[in-house]
C-alpha cells in the first residue's frame, strides 16, 4: 500500500499505524535418527521412502510431490529436482518452477534413501519416465492436507513424536548433516 502511495495510486495508505497480529510459529524440529526410522516404519510402506528422502535429502513438501521416476538416478546414486507441484484453487494441482533458480540441484542419495526408492519405484510406480513417485492410493498426485490429516499426523502419533510438520524435515536433514560434520 505504502507503494501505491508513492506511486499516487492511492491517496493513503488505509493501514498506516495499524499493527499486524503477533503470528505464533512454532518451533522448529529436528528429528534423530532414529525418530526418522521410527517415522517411516509407522508411516507404511507406500510413504516410507516420501519419508527418508525428505529427512535425508532436505526436499521441500512441493519437490517431493513433483519427483518423477526420471528424476530417481539409482545407478549414479543421485536424484534431480527440477520442478515443484502447487495445489491450485479449485482443487487441481500444477507443476510450477522452483522457488529459486538456484533449487534446481541434484541430490545424493544415501544407502537407506537407495533401498527405500528402489522399494518404492517397483511397488509403487508406474514404469513410465514421466510417473509420478509418491502418489494417493488411487495414483493421483499427494494433496498434502489429505496426506497430513489421513496419513502423517497419526503416523506421527503413533511413533510418539506429536506435532510435526512435514518441513520439519527438512530441518531435519540440515541439522542431522551438522551433526555429521558438513
Amino acid at each position: 500500500l505504502e507503494a501505491a502511495v508513492a506511486d499516487d495510486r492511492l491517496g493513503r495508505n488505509p493501514l498506516a499505524g495499524v499493527k499486524p497480529p503477533k503470528v505464533d510459529r512454532r518451533q522448529m524440529r529436528a528429528l534423530t535418527h532414529e525418530e526418522v526410522a521410527t517415522l517411516a516404519q509407522e508411516v507404511g510402506p507406500r510413504h516410507r521412502a516420501f519419508v527418508l528422502v525428505a529427512a535425508y535429502c532436505g526436499l521441500r513438501a512441493g519437490e517431493l510431490r513433483a519427483l518423477r521416476r526420471s528424476n530417481v538416478d539409482l545407478l549414479r546414486r543421485t536424484m534431480a529436482i527440477t520442478e515443484q507441484l502447487s495445489d491450485q484453487a479449485g482443487g487441481g494441482f500444477a507443476v510450477v518452477p522452483l522457488k529459486t533458480s538456484s533449487s534446481r540441484r541434484s541430490v545424493a542419495l544415501p544407502g537407506v534413501v537407495m533401498q527405500a526408492l528402489d522399494e518404492h519405484l517397483g511397488a509403487f510406480v508406474g514404469p513410465e519416465a514421466d510417473s509420478l513417485l509418491f502418489t494417493s492410493v488411487d495414483g493421483s498426485p499427494l494433496r498434502l492436507e489429505n496426506f497430513r490429516r489421513r496419513v502423517w499426523e497419526p503416523a506421527c502419533r503413533r511413533a510418539g513424536i506429536g506435532h510435526l510438520r512435514i518441513h520439519d524435515l527438512r530441518h531435519t536433514c540440515a541439522s542431522l548433516a551438522i551433526a555429521a560434520g558438513a
